[in-house]
Formats: C-alpha cells, sequence, structure tokens
C-alpha cells in the first residue's frame, strides 16, 4: 500500500549514533497547542521504518497521535555497523527516543 508523505523526516542521536526516524504529527496540531499522547513504533526484525508496516504509523496518525517511527542503529539510514541486530542496542534508541519525543 502507498501512503501519502504525511511525515516529517527527523533524527536523534543514541549511543552517539545518528538515528533516522519519520515523525508523523496529528493533522490538526499546531506549535502551542496542548500536548498529545504519542506513540513510538517498533519494527521487529526488519529494523527500519519503511520496509514495511507503514500501515500502523498511518492509523495512529489518522487517529490524531504523534508517532515517530525509526530505523534501528545499524539499519535503513541510521548509523551504526549494518545490519547488526542486538537488543540491547535497539533498547536504548527506543529510551532515546522517547526522550527526543
Amino acid at each position: 500500500m502507498q501512503h501519502e508523505k504525511v511525515w516529517d523526516e527527523v533524527s536523534y542521536y543514541s549511543d552517539g549514533k545518528k538515528i533516522a526516524g519519520f515523525l508523523y504529527k496529528p493533522k490538526d496540531w499546531k506549535a502551542g497547542d496542548q500536548p498529545r499522547p504519542g506513540v513510538i513504533v517498533l519494527h521487529g526484525y526488519s529494523g527500519m521504518k519503511d520496509v514495511y508496516g507503514m500501515d500502523v504509523p498511518h492509523w495512529l496518525w489518522e487517529a490524531g497521535y504523534f508517532v515517530l517511527s525509526w530505523d534501528y542503529p545499524g539499519f535503513g539510514v541510521s548509523e551504526g555497523e549494518r545490519g547488526r541486530h542486538r537488543p540491547l542496542e535497539q533498547a536504548q534508541a527506543t529510551y532515546d527516543s522517547v526522550t527526543f519525543l
């Protein structure tokens, strides 16, 4: 399924590595509005925000949530050793994404 680009490309740092993400902002939100709930989407084994699974962030965005979807360290366009699945590094990057939001 193709999705219209409704996200901003963002980045943050985790353990010194630049992590690439997509930030979906609610359609009716503008700077200065009250805070709203946000959801961080984890992509499982693929480790990439735009390989598959883009339906979930899109549905959450349509429901009015902020959504952050990102590439694991070493996957997609995030920095790090390519293809290195390390759960503790992925957990640290998840924690760092919370501080980004």
